[in-house]
């Protein structure tokens, strides 16, 4: 994942609760705006306009359904706010016991009378949203709050039903209780059946939040001291330019963002370019410093560090060349009184009579011990050379088959000595290979000697040469003691030596099934280890054959 893909992960993770919280804030705001307004347009009424009038001129009937909406404020001076109003609403008036003179006023809400006790002017709680009553429940509730104060008034007043007025005169109330006995004392101000009706509600299919609303007004001792509001109030309308404003605000963000870490990525990716064409050349290179924030700092820590490296690399190197150099002059000045003291060797063998047995053995292993020590010498000359990196293989054409008659010839006398016998077959024609004659011989003697050392007496070894076409194939086979199918494809690697190898010769170094496979390697030819159908190891080498010029 890049950089510019998790700033913008981020972003989108910081800017998801933001929009939240923006909405959050939006319909706080809302809830408190409707509020304030509420209650400015409440107190207009009650206070400038007839509210307080009205109020204690009729007190039994005061409120009910509707009454914000439409009656009460048709009722009283100043002009209506046509765009206050609420869901399914109902008002109430009550005194400063918080009881009523209206008998189905409900029960005045605990939580509302412990803010107004708080000395607050006016209190309001939000209730949990929920779907607002239908045009139907509302009509319903209205009509049926109508028909019982009409109700309740002709079951007082006999004459009412002739005069189809409100009575003149009630006896006084107790506004210590919510359901109080209707009262003579105040007539009505008109008649409520001739009163404009509410309006009607609009049926919302959503849910809205539910709005209780309670006032203190200016007239503490009479009916109408306190007024309680409550209906669901619309306040979502508005919330589309929220959410687009909150939107904005985090798309902006996250494009301020992404623009704004353009050249950040593009620097890193530029000193990461830089930082790789340095190691490609060894740190010889040195990485570009731009401006001087952070980055450019970095580039410096990044020269600093290069220079520490390219010093440790030139020591290496220095190391590496001086041990290859001693390598190259050690196997030189030993190979030749080497090879003299094998000649010695072999003559003096050649010269014990044969009864002396003991001593014609000591000989031969003496032969033999030498043979293998030119061969260890020979494979650490190899291993300088596959192991440097400036080492440049010759590129020269080589007779493969007198390369295979050098080899043979070379292991004859040693695999004499042991009774084992070797013997090889090669193709009637010349066969011809490009390469490094020095290492492809060293990889098929190190094979052929392996084949012949970790051999049993009375052993055979066969060197198979053969040509198909344009490739060779060149097979050494023995049959010496079986190895391990999980052993064989570990030999060609460096140090690895097989069980029987650990026990039979346990002074060995590993090194030379590991040079045969970097030569092979190196000249693009393939080697092949396989358990020989004769019960040792097959060793198989392949590649291409070319026509000398």
């Amino acid at each position: 994942m890049n950089l510019r893909l998790k700033l913008a992960l981020t972003i989108i993770a910081i800017g998801i609760p933001i929009v939240f919280a923006t909405e959050k804030v939006r319909g706080e705001m809302a809830r408190r705006n409707l509020v304030d307004r509420i209650h400015s347009h409440i107190v207009s009424r009650f206070e400038e306009g007839s509210g307080i009038e009205a109020c204690n001129e009729d007190s039994y009937h005061f409120g009910g359904v509707g009454s914000f909406n439409g009656f009460f404020f048709m009722r009283t001076r100043g002009a209506r706010d046509e765009s206050l109003r609420l869901v399914g609403d109902s008002l109430w008036a009550y005194d400063i016991g918080f009881g009523s003179d209206n008998p189905e006023a409900p029960p005045f809400p605990e939580d509302l009378r412990k803010q107004l006790v708080d000395k607050k002017n006016f209190a309001s709680v939000w209730r949990d949203p929920s779907k607002p009553m239908s045009s139907r429940a509302y009509w319903g509730q209205y009509f049926e709050a109508e028909r019982k104060r009409w109700t309740r008034y002709a079951n007082s007043n006999p004459d009412s039903r002739r005069r189809r007025s409100f009575p003149t005169n009630r006896s006084p109330t107790n506004r210590s209780s919510n359901n109080r006995p209707p009262s003579n004392d105040r007539p009505p101000s008109n008649d409520r059946r001739d009163a404009p009706k509410p309006e009607e509600p609009e049926d919302v299919e959503k849910q809205l939040p539910f709005l209780e609303f309670a006032l203190l007004t200016s007239d503490e001792a009479g009916p109408c001291a306190v007024v309680y509001l409550t209906g669901w109030a619309e306040i979502d309308p508005d919330s589309t330019a929220w959410w687009w404003l909150s939107y904005g605000i985090a798309a902006t963000l996250l494009g301020v963002v992404l623009f704004g870490a353009g050249p950040i990525v593009r620097r890193i990716r530029m000193l990461t370019e830089d930082v790789n064409a340095a190691a490609e050349t060894g740190y010889a290179q040195p990485v570009r410093v731009r401006g001087n924030d952070e980055i450019a700092r970095l580039a410096t820590a990044f020269n600093t560090a290069g220079d520490r490296i390219k010093d440790h690399i030139q020591r290496v190197a220095d190391r590496e060349a001086s041990l290859r150099q001693f390598v190259a002059n050690t196997t030189h000045d030993v190979m030749i009184p080497l090879t003299v003291l094998q000649g010695h060797l072999t003559n003096l063998g050649a010269r014990l009579s044969n009864d002396l047995v003991d001593a014609k053995k000591d000989v031969a292993k003496a032969a033999a011990e030498a043979h293998y020590l030119g061969s260890i010498l020979q494979n650490l000359s190899a291993v300088s050379k596959l192991e440097h990196s400036d080492y440049q293989l010759r590129d020269d054409v080589i007779r493969l088959d007198d390369l295979v008659e050098r080899v043979v010839a070379r292991h004859e006398p040693i695999a004499r000595k042991g009774n084992i016998e070797i013997s090889h077959a090669l193709p009637g024609e010349p066969t011809f290979v490009r390469g490094d004659v020095t290492l492809l011989e060293q990889a098929v003697s190190n094979v052929v000697h392996n084949a012949v050392r970790y051999n049993e007496d009375g052993g055979h070894v066969a060197v198979l040469l053969d040509v198909h076409d344009t490739n060779f194939t060149l097979r050494v086979i023995d049959d010496g003691k079986s190895l391990s199918t999980d052993d064989i494809p570990k030999l060609p690697e460096r140090r690895f030596r097989g069980q029987s190898a650990r026990t039979r010769n346990p002074d060995g170094l590993g090194l030379g099934l590991h040079i045969a496979h970097e030569v092979m390697r190196k000249h693009g030819f393939t080697m092949t280890l396989q358990r020989s159908e004769y019960g040792g190891l097959e060793v198989v080498f392949t590649g291409t054959i070319v026509t000398p010029d």
